[in-house]
């Protein structure tokens, strides 16, 4: 079932159910709400997601795929804990019935929090919003070992793109985090269809904006699966400005590598992260939630 124009008063209830329930969750701990802007002048450099732009007064504007840069601004001017519902935007292909160009993200910043921590809440969020099922607590070398019976993260970009191909069907030109994706997606997720899985501790090349664990060589980011479906991701937060600058930079030449649209760097993010204190944040993205709460409860 397609969710995206339903108009039924049972989905409509169930809705305002869950972002009744979320605003509560973040009541209770004190994490206040805020409300940033839509329409930005800069978007993601990520090769993997594609913005929807308009021009106005001839100048190109983009509808936010997430409240990330806009947020993590006002943790650079001090305002602590805050969380946003919001609209999100992007350009992709539908894949089925839990996604459409525009749909509901949470997205929430805690500080003092690890991203264990940050994992630990969002669970306790989601059991707020109902969701009675067990938790599988894994990090992915653990999995990949399980699995293939050696150290996928020592790899070599050929040798682990000879274990992609060989164990999942694409004709595609891979590069080393295509294949941790294909992987993880096809591979992995799969095994823990009925349980809440937190997948932790990424490769450093899918590191995003997430801090790097230097000795364990990974990244401090943790995702989360309800169903088989991909329901938040999360970072202990990467907040060096430098270092950040330095990974779009690689973000927007592998974008010109794909002829895709190089769009400008947010100096203002890369000014504000060095003024935040250690925070961690995830993205939840409620509408697919919502969608699977309903189809779970045949609603």
């Amino acid at each position: 079932m397609s969710h995206v124009l339903r108009t039924d008063k049972a989905y409509w209830h169930q809705r305002a159910l869950s972002t009744a329930l979320s605003r509560d969750f973040f009541a209770q701990r004190s994490v206040m709400e805020v409300m940033t802007p839509l329409l930005r002048q800069t978007t993601t450099l990520d090769p993997h997601i594609e913005s929807l732009g308009v021009q106005l007064n001839g100048k190109d504007w983009f509808l936010q795929t997430s409240p990330e840069f806009a947020m993590k601004i006002l943790l650079g001017a001090g305002l602590g804990d805050i969380y946003q519902l919001t609209s999100v935007f992007r350009h992709e292909p539908f894949t089925g019935p839990y996604s459409k160009y525009e749909f509901l993200m949470l997205e929430w910043y805690r500080q003092g929090l690890s991203y264990l921590e940050l994992a630990e809440e969002t669970i306790s969020l989601l059991q707020h919003l109902s969701i009675d099922l067990p938790v599988k607590r894994t990090n992915i070398a653990d999995e990949f070992f399980k699995i293939f019976g050696l150290d996928v993260f020592s790899l070599s970009d050929a040798n682990l793109k000879q274990l992609t191909y060989k164990n999942i069907n694409t004709d595609h030109d891979l590069n080393r985090q295509d294949c941790f994706d294909l992987l993880i997606c096809q591979k992995l997720i799969p095994s823990y269809k009925n349980q809440i899985l937190v997948l932790t501790d990424f490769p450093i090349c899918m590191a995003a904006m997430a801090e790097i664990d230097q000795e364990r060589q990974i990244a401090k980011r943790f995702e989360i699966y309800i169903y088989g479906h991909e329901i938040a991701n999360g970072y202990q937060e990467l907040l060096d400005g430098d270092l950040q600058r330095k990974r779009f930079e690689q973000e927007a030449q592998l974008r010109a590598q794909r002829n895709q649209v190089v769009h400008m760097m947010d100096e203002q993010l890369l000014e504000s992260l060095d003024a935040i204190t250690p925070t961690s944040g995830v993205a939840l993205g409620l509408d697919r939630l919502i969608w699977l709460i309903c189809e779970r409860e045949g609603i």
